[in-house]
């Protein structure tokens, strides 16, 4: 089944979300590409120097950005080599990532900076060049009113689901498809606690949330 939903969070949000939901990220290699892809002209102020396994969750991909100039079908081939190969961990192991890995962005391979503003790297790469065309382009992704493409899952654990990830849920009060974010999962009860709070901002006896089966709520598979 599919719907057209809208989700929103402002631009403060989107900046904490890289260090104050630490290990977890906001964005996905999907996004990144939805961003590149929609940016208005093929040249960008934005590039993709490298990728790697993050140091954080080897199972997370991990990019070296910079404000050198770019085009979108060298950024776009970078984000294709992620999708096709495997890479090494930095203890070992190989990894392979897909369109809903969660991405991360350090200088280097052996950084996991996302504890705080001041020495999370992403963090300081957007407050720096924030009159930076493409980081005002990828900004606006996160915080406008946008359509998002859902496909409703039977069952959710097949794809994944993570706690901090956004996803559809039936709003049983509102009575409709909401779209929020999993701030606690209990495999062991199949249950998935869901609100419309960011998780990093999520308080356990303050804001509202939903306690909801594995089979009410849905991965968001497409923007």
């Amino acid at each position: 089944m599919y719907e057209k939903l809208t989700t929103t969070m402002t631009k403060e949000e989107f900046i904490q979300s890289f260090y104050k939901d630490y290990p977890y990220s906001i964005m996905t290699v999907k996004d990144m590409i939805n961003i590149i892809e929609s940016y208005p002209t093929d040249t960008m102020p934005f590039k993709i120097e490298d990728s790697w396994s993050w140091r954080g969750i080897y199972a997370h991909p991990c990019l070296a950005i910079s404000t050198n100039e770019s085009t979108k079908e060298k950024n776009l081939s970078e984000l294709e080599y992620v999708l096709r190969y495997s890479y090494h961990g930095w203890k070992g192991g190989d990894f392979y990532y897909e369109e809903s890995s969660l991405l991360h962005f350090e200088t280097d391979w052996g950084n996991s900076t996302t504890y705080d503003e001041k020495s999370c790297y992403m963090a300081q790469f957007i407050l720096n060049n924030e009159d930076n065309p493409f980081i005002q382009h990828m900004i606006q992704y996160f915080i406008d009113d946008k359509n998002v493409d859902v496909e409703y899952y039977q069952d959710v654990l097949g794809h994944d689901i993570r706690e901090g990830e956004r996803v559809v849920y039936y709003d049983s009060l509102l009575e409709k498809l909401s779209v929020g974010y999993i701030v606690e999962v209990n495999t062991k009860e199949k249950l998935v606690k869901v609100s419309e709070t960011p998780r990093y901002l999520f308080k356990n006896e303050e804001t509202p949330y939903q306690e909801i089966t594995f089979d009410r709520i849905a991965k968001i598979s497409d923007e």
